[in-house]
This record gives C-alpha cells, structure tokens and sequence, in this order.
C-alpha cells in the first residue's frame, strides 16, 4: 500500500521535491500580510527557526536577541517556539521583544 502524499504537502498548498518548492516560494513572498488566507499557508515561505537560531547567532546575545524580535514580529513564530529555540527562559520573551533587555 502506497503511502498518502497528502503528509507531504508544504503550507496546504505545495506538493512536490524540495527544488520545486524552493522555486515556487519567491512567487509568495509578500503574500503573508493577506489575512484572507489561513496562517499555515501565508507563513510557508518564512526561514525555519533554526535557520534563525544558528550556533553563532545563540552564542551572541546581540545576535539572539535580534533574531528573536525577527522570529516574532516578522515571521509570526510563537513565544514559546522561539524560547525553546533560542534557549532562553519564556517569560524573558516579551523583554526581548518590546527591547528592554
């Protein structure tokens, strides 16, 4: 029995090999601000966390707390996914965030 390619299925709304999807994402930039659109499909085209939160960028508090403001006000990651990410405390966060830290 074959397995469903719908497991498989980027944003709701891109099926196929990762070549392919990676040329078709420029195609939806800019598309995120329609609220029309379900969340998952607008936001498939944002850099994965740990794309955001490499080695160098964790080991720089600059560079963490940067990217942190990033993964939340641009890309629409939750609080609690970035935490765990960046590997800062939760209630930390909204500091970071606002810039008072």
């Amino acid at each position: 029995m074959n397995a469903s390619p719908w497991s498989e299925l980027k944003g709701q709304v891109l099926l196929g090999r990762e070549q392919f999807i990676n040329e078709l994402k420029p195609l939806l930039k800019g598309k995120s601000e329609f609220k029309e659109f379900p969340q998952a499909q607008r936001l498939m085209t944002r850099p994965a966390l740990n794309t955001l939160f490499s080695d160098p960028v964790k080991a720089s508090k600059a560079l963490r707390d940067e990217a942190i403001r990033k993964a939340c006000v641009v890309h629409g990651f939750s609080m609690a996914d970035i935490a765990r990410k960046a590997e800062v405390h939760y209630s930390t966060m909204s500091r970071v965030i606002k810039g008072e830290r």
